[in-house]
C-alpha cells in the first residue's frame, strides 16, 4: 500500500496485541493492523451518525403522522 510515512510510540502492551492480530489473522504487518482498526473506527463514526440522523427524524415523523400527514383517511386501512 502507498501512503505517507509516520512515526508512532506505542505501549509494548499495544505493540504486543498488534503482532499476535497480524500473525493470528495472517496479515503482512503492523500497518495492516492498524488500518483495519482505523477502518473500524471510521465505521462506528458512520453508524453513529446514522444513528443521530434517525433519532432527530424521529421527533419530525412523530409529528407529521400527527398532523395527519402522509396518512389517507379514505383508505380503509386507516
Amino acid at each position: 500500500m502507498c501512503g505517507e510515512k509516520i512515526t508512532l510510540s506505542l505501549p509494548a502492551a499495544t505493540l504486543l496485541a498488534i503482532d499476535r492480530y497480524q500473525k493470528a489473522h495472517g496479515l503482512d504487518g503492523r500497518e495492516d493492523v492498524i488500518e483495519m482498526a482505523i477502518a473500524l473506527l471510521r465505521e462506528q463514526e458512520r453508524e453513529a451518525d446514522i444513528g443521530d440522523d434517525f433519532e432527530d427524524n424521529d421527533d419530525d415523523l412523530d409529528v407529521a403522522l400527527e398532523m395527519g400527514h402522509g396518512v389517507d383517511h379514505n383508505d380503509d386501512k386507516w
